[in-house]
C-alpha cells in the first residue's frame, strides 16, 4: 500500500498545500466541445476535494468501526434484539442495519483510496 501524504492540506489557487509545504500541482483540464483545454473551476473543484481528503478518510474509518462499537455497547448493556414486532427493538435493529449499510460503503470507498479494490 502506498504511504498518504498527511494533512492537512489547503488550497492556494490551483495547487494543494501540505502540512509539509509541499506544492502539488493539480490543474485538471478537459476537452470541450470544441477541442479547447477547461481550466478554472474544474481544478478549483479537485483542489477543494484533494484539501479534504484526508479529513474525509479519517471520517471513513471511523464510519467503518460503528457497527462493532454499536454492538459492543449493546452487548454490554445486555439488549438482544430478538423480537421485531416490538417497535423499539425493530428501531434498533433498523438504526443498526443503517450503521452497518455505511459502514460497507465506507469500507469500499478505503479499499479503493489504498488500492485493495
Amino acid at each position: 500500500m502506498s504511504k498518504f501524504t498527511p494533512g492537512p492540506w489547503g488550497i492556494e489557487k490551483s495547487s494543494v498545500i501540505t502540512e509539509e509545504l509541499e506544492i502539488c500541482d493539480i490543474s485538471y483540464c478537459d476537452k470541450n466541445g470544441s477541442g479547447k483545454w477547461i481550466f478554472g473551476e474544474l481544478s478549483q473543484a479537485n483542489a477543494r476535494l484533494i484539501a479534504a481528503a484526508p479529513e474525509m478518510y479519517a471520517a471513513l474509518g471511523r464510519e467503518s468501526e460503528r457497527p462493532a462499537k454499536a454492538r459492543d455497547m449493546m452487548e454490554r448493556e445486555g439488549f438482544v434484539i430478538d423480537n421485531l414486532d416490538d417497535r423499539w427493538q425493530k428501531l434498533a435493529f433498523s438504526l443498526y442495519t443503517m450503521l452497518v449499510e455505511g459502514a460497507s460503503d465506507s469500507d469500499a470507498a478505503l479499499a479503493k483510496a489504498e488500492g485493495r479494490e
